[in-house]
């Protein structure tokens, strides 16, 4: 289980943000289908690595997936993968955190 740094907080904070919205706006429509997606990977159990990308690919599938989608969720789940592989690209090529005379020499 890879910890996603500390520094990574509002890219974090932003995925749960986006998670929150759709599942207000599937709740109040009662689109069960992506609500059941979501809640399967949504709301975080651990924030790590592995829970992450699941959730990105969780959200991928369904966004391939699924045909009752309108333009406001298609476009909330497009920037939500956007956030989540942004997120891994950033947590899987940075240092991870350790004291500043040892990561000057990290690459």
């Amino acid at each position: 289980m890879s910890q996603i740094p500390s520094q990574h907080t509002a890219v974090v904070e932003r995925i749960n943000s986006i998670c929150h919205r759709l599942f207000e706006m599937w709740c109040e429509n009662k689109c069960l289908v992506p609500l059941c997606y979501l809640m399967h990977c949504w709301p975080l159990s651990r924030v790590d690595l592995a829970a992450v990308r699941q959730l990105g690919e969780t959200m991928h599938e369904l966004k391939v997936s699924c045909d009752e989608l309108d333009g406001v969720s298609t476009e909330s789940l497009r920037d939500l993968i956007d956030s989540v592989n942004r997120l891994m690209l950033l947590a899987t090529t940075e240092p991870p955190d350790l004291p500043p005379e040892i990561q000057r020499h990290w690459h």
